[in-house]
């Protein structure tokens, strides 16, 4: 019966750890440098499922180095997600709803042209969860609990 816990136990924490292993693995990069041009606003878009987290970082040269950014969800609904962004910032947003997602990069109020360089980390809702984390420790505290009283 010991023996079945142990089997048990390292079966969870392998699972965790595949689990872990697949979260880099899906996370996917993304990269842009754009121009957005004085008086004007440019946007991109991006498909993201229920859960998935963005994270971005974004540098704005040119002019007084100011943009503003927020978020279109798929039911139409404004997100200020930084908001406004002098110079370099970092920021993430977890998706509500599946659909397509478009970040509005504005610059309607500046008669000075931006460039933008823009990263983003799209991480799964499974790899952002710590559900693989958990079973990695829980299959540890029964292998070594399982281990120690063996002796």
């Amino acid at each position: 019966m010991r023996d079945m816990f142990l089997i048990g136990g390292f079966a969870i924490f392998v699972v965790g750890l595949v689990l872990v292993l697949l979260s880099s693995v899906l996370t996917t990069h993304i990269s842009r440098n754009f121009w957005v041009n004085n008086y004007s606003t440019f946007t991109l878009s991006y498909h993201l499922n229920s859960g998935d987290k963005m994270e971005c970082r974004v540098t704005v040269l040119g002019g007084d180095n100011y943009i503003k950014i927020y978020i279109r969800d798929p039911l139409g609904v404004y997100i200020p997600c930084p908001g406004p962004v002098r110079g370099e910032e970092d920021f993430s947003y977890t998706a509500d709803v599946s659909g397509v997602y478009v970040l509005c990069f504005d610059n309607s109020f500046s008669g000075y042209s931006k460039q933008v360089f823009f990263s983003m980390d799209v991480i799964p809702a499974l790899a952002g969860s710590p559900l693989p984390w958990m079973l990695i420790f829980m299959g540890l505290i029964i292998v070594a609990v399982r281990y120690w009283s063996y002796k």
